[in-house]
C-alpha cells in the first residue's frame, strides 16, 4: 500500500458511495476528504450526474475539486473552468433514439446549458399520460429534483438542435436491462458507449448512452496526466458498474460496503457502506486520512 503521502489524486464516486442513503454527506467524510486536500491530494468528484447537479456536493464539502462529471463526458472544474468535453454527436443520439423509440417515455436527453432545456424529456398527449407516469415512477424522485432543469419537446428528436451531452433512460432494473438488450441488437447507431448504474433497493436503474470511449477512468487518466500525477499515484472509491474502469484504472482502488457484488469481488480494499463514512473508512485504509 502506497504511504500517505504518495496519493496524489483521490476520484471519489457520489451516488451511493460519498454521499449516503438520505444523499448527504457525512460529517466524517467530509473531514476526511478536506484532510486529504490539505495534505496535498487533489480530489476528484467522479459521478454519473451532470455538472450543475453536482456541483452544489462539491461547494458544500469547502474543497476546491475537479468533476469528472456525466460518466467522464465533462472534465470541470468547481471554479467553472472546463478542462475536456466529450458529448455525442447528435445523428448517432437520433439514431439510438430511433432504435429505442418504445422506450422514448423513459428517456432524458441532457446538454451544458443552464436552466430549462439542460434536461429535455417527450412532451406526452393525454393519452400517454398514465402509461408514461407508470414507466417514470422509478426515477420519479429524480425527476423531481432536477425539475428546474426540465423542458419537453414533441417530438422528442426536435430538441437534437446540437450535440448532447448523453442519453440517460431510467426506470427499474428489470427495464433498463430490456433496453440495454434492444440497444445492443441494433446496428445503426454507430460507435457509442453505454455505462449502467443499478440500486436494487431502490428498484431504480439507469443507462446512459455517451459518445465512443467516454467513461470515468478515461477522464481519470486525462486528468491525471494534466496534473503529472502517476498512476500510482491515484486512488479512487465507488460502488457501482459505472465506477469500473476508474477503479481499474486507480493504483488503489476501494469499494464501499453497498457496492455490487463483482466489484467487491474484484480484489480491491472494501469499506464500510456508504450509511457509515465509507469514504473516510477507504481513505483511513489506505492510509490517505483518519
Amino acid at each position: 500500500m502506497p504511504p500517505r503521502s504518495a496519493i496524489r489524486l483521490l476520484a471519489v464516486d457520489l451516488d451511493g458511495t460519498l454521499l449516503d442513503s438520505r444523499q448527504q454527506v457525512s460529517a466524517r467524510n467530509a473531514a476526511a476528504l478536506r484532510a486529504a486536500a490539505a495534505a496535498g491530494a487533489t480530489v476528484a468528484l467522479a459521478t454519473g450526474r451532470r455538472y450543475r447537479f453536482a456541483l452544489p456536493v462539491a461547494q458544500a464539502l469547502g474543497v476546491e475539486c475537479w468533476l469528472i462529471a456525466s460518466n467522464g463526458a465533462l472534465l470541470r472544474h468547481s471554479s467553472g473552468a472546463v478542462h475536456g468535453r466529450q458529448y455525442l454527436p447528435r445523428a448517432q443520439a437520433a439514431a439510438v433514439m430511433a432504435a429505442l423509440a418504445e422506450f422514448e417515455a423513459q428517456l432524458v436527453v441532457t446538454f451544458e446549458r443552464q436552466g430549462p432545456g439542460e434536461l429535455v424529456m417527450k412532451a406526452l398527449g393525454p393519452d400517454e399520460q398514465a402509461e408514461a407516469e407508470t414507466r417514470r415512477r422509478a426515477f420519479a424522485g429524480w425527476l423531481e429534483r432536477n425539475r428546474e432543469a426540465l423542458s419537453f419537446a414533441a417530438p422528442l428528436a426536435r430538441c437534437l438542435t446540437e450535440d448532447p451531452v448523453q442519453l440517460m433512460y431510467g426506470g427499474t432494473p428489470a427495464e433498463i436491462a430490456a433496453i440495454g438488450a434492444k440497444l445492443a441488437a441494433a446496428t445503426t447507431t454507430g460507435e457509442i458507449t453505454c455505462h449502467r448504474t443499478v440500486y436494487p433497493a431502490r428498484q431504480l436503474a439507469i443507462l446512459d448512452v455517451l459518445a465512443a470511449g467516454v467513461s470515468k477512468g478515461a477522464a481519470l487518466a486525462r486528468l491525471a496526466a494534466a496534473l503529472g500525477v502517476a498512476r500510482a499515484a491515484v486512488m479512487a472509491v465507488g460502488d457501482n458498474y459505472n465506477d469500473f474502469e476508474m477503479l481499474e484504472f486507480a493504483g488503489v482502488a476501494a469499494v464501499v460496503g453497498n457496492a455490487h457484488a463483482e466489484l467487491r469481488r474484484a480484489g480491491w480494499l472494501v469499506a464500510a457502506d456508504h450509511d457509515h463514512d465509507g469514504v473516510a473508512d477507504a481513505l483511513a485504509q489506505a492510509g490517505v486520512a483518519c
